[in-house]
């Protein structure tokens, strides 16, 4: 993970020496480096091109930028047809996503910095003779730095014999994701609620929804439960960093407890079983 310091220890065993104690174990930390700044973007053009121009499209833009190709990252070729606003037809236009990162070999380059420093005439008369129609450049996103949201306001809003439904909160655009445990005894990891596990990576009743405005409560349900249970929802925010999401730790504070409406299975049968017991009496003592 970018950011973050570790602690890495090892020794050498020759595999003569049954006395582990004589064993000399050599410790050192580490720290990687920030994730990479990131900005997202894109070029539209009329009709339809084919998806393999989509790496000739990239050279040419990183070469009238004047980096790397390699800093563009995550191109997409999409074609979207559409129905023309007076029904007579339709229209076809092409987009050509993608991603620019920061170039560390450049401190003073930022993504919004390069994507800035397009010589735009020139590249587009070069991608309008590469696919025979002229470029439209689409809007930057806001420059992201994958640094995890933070999750607050976990609660829960509604619940069934079979579903909860919790509100929370995320600093940042992204995703929530919940997974509720009945068993409390390990917390999960962020990368298990995301897989809808719990602490002891068993598959457990599960649910997302997607943050598209930062700041505001977003609810998300739970489906698949026992009715009359106890569960430990844990809950957690991943942002949507293009090369790869990170999340907010799971903690106590991002943990609900919720018990569903009902009773549970496990009573239920109780009750079946003595009321069996009662009648088998009677009919013994009768």
């Amino acid at each position: 993970m970018g950011g973050t310091t570790y602690t890495i220890t090892a020794f050498a065993d020759n595999k003569l020496i049954n006395d582990t104690s004589s064993y000399k174990a050599m410790t050192v930390n580490i720290s990687t480096s920030d994730l990479p700044q990131i900005q997202s973007t894109s070029v539209t053009f009329s009709g339809s091109i084919p998806t393999s121009t989509g790496d000739s499209i990239r050279q040419k833009l990183a070469k009238n930028m004047g980096v790397n190709p390699l800093w563009l990252t995550g191109q997409s070729v999409t074609p979207s047809t559409r129905m023309l606003a007076d029904g007579t037809g339709t229209t076809t236009t092409t987009t050509f996503a993608y991603n620019v990162i920061y170039d560390r070999s450049k401190p003073s380059y930022t993504p919004s910095g390069i994507i800035g420093n397009l010589d735009s005439a020139t590249a587009t008369s070069e991608l309008t003779t590469l696919v025979g129609t002229a470029p439209t450049y689409g809007a930057t996103n806001a420059v992201q730095t994958g640094t995890a949201p933070s999750l607050t306001s976990p609660s829960v809003t509604t619940k069934t014999d079979t579903s909860v439904t919790l509100s929370a909160t995320s600093s940042q655009v992204g995703t929530i994701y919940a997974a509720c445990s009945t068993s409390s005894g390990y917390t999960a990891y962020s990368w298990q609620v995301v897989d809808g596990l719990d602490g002891t990576s068993s598959a457990v009743p599960h649910g997302s929804a997607t943050v598209a405005t930062a700041a505001t409560a977003v609810t998300l349900t739970v489906s698949n439960m026992s009715a009359g249970r106890s569960y430990s929802c844990y809950l957690t925010a991943c942002n949507s960093y293009p090369l790869w999401s990170t999340c907010s730790d799971v903690t106590t504070s991002t943990t609900v407890t919720v018990t569903t409406s009902g009773s549970s299975s496990t009573d239920s049968s109780a009750v079946v079983m003595g009321t069996g017991v009662l009648a088998a009496l009677f009919l013994i003592f009768n």
